[in-house]
């Protein structure tokens, strides 16, 4: 007897159960199922032709669409705000935005909603208490889609992008404000009620986050919102930390995803408009590592850019010194640290800005990749005077380190001893302040200045293998180093 109105129904649905639901309640709408009272049975009209073809055409969204017409006011409300926020909803971030929406509802009406929601099949209960999640992605989608396109939407977007920011202010949940600064990102710029310079902020706290996470792609687009909310100011004489912070982490970012055209483009805003040579460290730091990677891996030239780099700052460094020049250095080295081992540099204070060393550390890590051993023996040397007088950092134990490494491929095994020592040393005195992908680099560094006659070489090898597996999916350059020492 329902078999043609069965055929009907599950052309549309496919036998899910909640559309067959939405189906049966649309052919209601549409009088095309109606309840008899004569003879107290539901029946079927297939005879309204122009209802029939109107549901055939229309897909299971619409059908969902007339469904929520059908529903409360305020329910109609809190599911269209559940669907701007998560595919998991809890019920005290729907009270917030409630709340804020001008409602005066306490957590107990919140989940009276919520259930009546799960009754009707739109909503399902989460394994977490307070949870709640769309029972399936289409019927989030028709609450998203009910808030018409445009000024309506954008209006939405803001308003729940601003309550989201102050909930997490309250909560610290991340996803807030990944959430909230994704709205506020995706309308146009007029239509945000704040200061742009704050939503560039966000943007780059929410960055900050996604590098936390190893989410580097995302984090550049972050970055990227960020420095166009401040486009339209008045160049860099406003917000100037907040500028220099944001092109820092792109740089970075972009970097790393290899992005080396973008980067450099980050690398000539900061070089132009940086207002002092410490300032722009992080953008020459980067133009080192970009002028050996985007020329097919010529560590010659990014050794050779390092220099350049160096000279800038008043360093005065050869790009090919002599043995002689390299045995004046070592002299100079030696009389800094007035005839005390080298050890005694670990008794050294911390060096409290360590950005020319860390531009030593990556010219000379690329001059050992181009076999310019006297330029990465100057720059030892160089770098063993400033921990004299200035102090020590993590920086100064990669130079050991990366020396160490060199004089093992010498078969210089006291020397390398002696400076893997001291790296090991140093290291043990920041173990705070070493990232993963450091810790890493080191550990394999420092695996290779012991004598290859006690332990076997390819122990050696291992760790490099190791440090290749852990740095691969967070920095380029140390990925670099590991195959090139491999």
């Amino acid at each position: 007897e329902v078999s043609v109105i069965t055929d009907l129904v599950y052309s549309k649905t496919l036998g899910n159960i909640f559309f067959i639901r939405c189906a049966l309640e649309e052919l209601v709408r549409k009088n095309v199922l109606y309840f008899d009272i004569i003879s107290y049975e539901w029946k079927y009209n297939l005879k309204l032709e122009t209802e029939i073809n109107s549901f055939v055409n229309n897909d299971v969204e619409s059908m969902i669409k007339s469904k929520i017409k059908e529903l409360d006011v305020k329910d109609q409300r809190a599911l269209i705000l559940s669907a701007y926020t998560s595919n998991i909803i809890d019920v005290g971030t729907l009270h917030s935005l409630l709340n804020a929406d001008g409602f005066s509802f306490d957590m107990d009406q919140v989940s009276v909603i919520f259930e009546r929601a799960v009754t009707e099949g739109l909503l399902l209960r989460s394994s977490s208490p307070h949870t709640f999640t769309f029972s399936h992605d289409i019927i989030q989608a028709a609450f998203y889609e009910s808030v018409e396109v445009g000024e309506e939407r954008n209006r939405l977007l803001v308003f729940i992008g601003n309550a989201l920011v102050s909930r997490y202010a309250l909560t610290g949940q991340e996803w807030l404000l990944f959430v909230a600064v994704n709205h506020l990102n995706s309308v146009p710029q007029e239509c945000i009620d704040f200061p742009l310079d704050k939503l560039a902020e966000l943007n780059l706290d929410v960055a900050k986050l996604a590098s936390s996470k190893a989410d580097v792609s995302q984090a550049a687009d972050y970055l990227r919102a960020g420095v166009k909310c401040l486009e339209a100011d008045n160049g860099w004489k406003n917000q100037y930390d907040l500028r220099l912070e944001l092109f820092n982490d792109l740089i970075q970012a972009e970097a790393t995803l290899g992005n080396y055209s973008a980067a450099e483009a980050a690398i000539e805003e900061v070089l132009q408009n940086a207002a002092c040579l410490d300032d722009k460290s992080v953008a020459h730091l980067h133009l080192i590592h970009i002028s050996a990677q985007k020329n097919d891996l010529d560590f010659g030239i990014g050794a050779e850019t390092g220099v350049k780099v160096l000279n800038e700052y008043g360093r005065e460094l050869p790009l090919h010194p002599s043995w002689l020049h390299v045995a004046s250095e070592r002299m100079r080295a030696a009389l800094k640290r007035r005839g005390k081992p080298l050890m005694n540099l670990i008794n050294m204070p911390i060096m409290e800005d360590d950005a020319i060393m860390r531009l030593y550390n990556d010219t000379q890590r690329l001059a050992n990749m181009s076999n310019n051993f006297p330029l990465a023996s100057t720059i030892l040397y160089r770098a063993t005077q400033i921990a004299c007088t200035e102090g020590i950092s993590p920086q100064f134990a990669q130079i050991a380190a990366n020396s160490s490494v060199r004089l093992v491929a010498e078969s210089k095994f006291k020397k390398a001893n002696r400076y893997g020592n001291l790296a090991r040393a140093i290291v043990e005195r920041f173990p705070q302040d070493q990232s993963e992908a450091d810790c890493a680099e080191l550990k394999a560094k420092l695996k290779m200045t012991v004598d290859p006659t006690q332990y076997p070489y390819r122990e050696g090898i291992a760790e490099f293998h190791e440090m290749y597996k852990t740095v691969s999916t967070i920095h380029t350059r140390k990925r670099d180093d590991a195959v090139c020492c491999i």
